[in-house]
């Protein structure tokens, strides 16, 4: 790249030598060399160069941002798959991420019982209709998860 800019340069100081010499040439004056050392481009083509430039590279920044999310929808597609299939395996996803949400922060979560209650694999199976009879309550998939009902307080009007 770096050669062929420069092989560029020479050809462009030799095409100006030769015209350069060529109208000096009647007045006694012979050129030796001609050298480019700095061009100025003017400010409104910077501007348009600086434009075009910046416009090409949302465009890669688009290409790019749409093939991830290409790729991750397809990842979810075949993440849904699998818990279409496996419902349990659904239930432990859920289960882990509420786990590493409060493993990470340290926080407290609260959830409606209906929620904890779908969590247990038993009742998870039987509303998918895998599972027609219930399990034993404390068999290897069973949930340890004890819900409690706590009263809103009630503030009097004064």
């Amino acid at each position: 790249m770096l050669s062929a800019l420069l092989s560029e340069r020479t050809a462009a100081d030799e095409l100006l030598r030769g015209e350069i010499g060529r109208k000096t040439a009647d007045w006694g004056i012979s050129v030796k060399s001609v050298e480019i050392r700095d061009v100025a481009i003017p400010v409104a083509l910077q501007d348009a160069m600086s434009r075009q430039a910046q416009a090409e590279r949302e465009k890669q920044a688009r290409v790019i941002l749409g093939s991830a999310e290409a790729a991750i929808a397809g990842k979810f597609v075949e993440a849904a798959m699998t818990y279409a299939d496996h419902p349990a395996a659904l239930q432990l996803r859920a289960m882990n991420i509420i786990y590493e949400t409060t493993k990470e922060r340290g926080a407290t979560i609260l959830m409606p019982t209906s929620m904890v209650d779908s969590m247990n694999p038993v009742v998870a199976l039987a509303l998918a209709g895998q599972e027609t009879a219930p399990q034993k309550a404390n068999g290897p998939l069973s949930s340890n998860i004890r819900t409690e009902s706590v009263a809103a307080p009630r503030y009097a009007d004064k």
